[in-house]
Parts: C-alpha cells; structure tokens; sequence
C-alpha cells in the first residue's frame, strides 16, 4: 500500500463518522471546502426511474443540493436506492460549486453543488 492510500485512509476515517455538527453543514460550508475531501450530512433524494436526466442528490439543512455522481462508487446498489430516500447520508466525497474540472466529464450540469470521487456513504447514524 502507498503512502498516498495510507494517508487517504487516515484522512477518510478522521472525517467519516467524525461530522462535529452536521446542522452546519451550507452551501457556505461547502464552498469553503471545494474540491477537497470532505464529509457532508444531508436528507438523500433517490434519482426518479421515471424521469429522463434526474440526479441522486443530498440535501443539507439550508436546502442546498448536491448533486451526487455516483456511477465511479463501488456500494452504489446498497446506499444510492429508493431504500434510503429522504434518510440521512453521510458521504464522503469532492465537492465543486463553481467551476468542476473537465476530468470528471459532467456534460451537461444544473446550478447545484456537485459530488465526485464519492469513497464512501452510509446512513448517518447520530440523529
């Protein structure tokens, strides 16, 4: 294992199930960390089977959405279903606002924040 992998790991464990205050989590939040590995806690809205080009997306407590691109997960069958809508994620993931850097492929985009390099998701447990 590589330095890089190890360290990855410390970082992903020191956020994921470590969120001090998830009622805080913004758009503001958000903005100060983009691009950068981070945990966010929000309701998760499953994609509509029934709807052309919907999106999973996490909504944190002002109502910003995050749209989450879930095709590179590995767990994308367990968390991202119908199962889970509107309960509470944390995911662990990049987040970009503005600008999302032509290496992720995102064709066509809506005005909201999205989540790439998604590494880890699971029900959030602190409610």
């Amino acid at each position: 294992m590589t330095i890089s992998r190890v360290i990855f790991f410390v970082v992903t464990l020191s956020f994921f199930g470590c969120v001090s205050n998830p009622g805080n989590m913004n758009l503001e939040y958000v903005k100060s960390q983009e691009g950068e590995l981070i945990s966010v806690v929000g309701k998760y809205k499953c994609q509509d089977p029934n709807k052309a080009f919907s999106t999973h997306e996490l909504v944190l407590k002002d109502g910003t959405r995050i749209v989450l691109v879930v095709s590179s997960y590995n767990d994308v069958d367990n968390i991202f279903t119908s199962k889970n809508h509107n309960k509470r994620l944390e995911v662990v993931g990049r987040v970009y606002v503005d600008e999302i850097p032509e290496r992720y492929n995102i064709i066509s985009r809506t005005d909201d924040p999205y989540m790439v390099e998604i590494e880890k998701a699971a029900l959030y447990k602190r409610d």
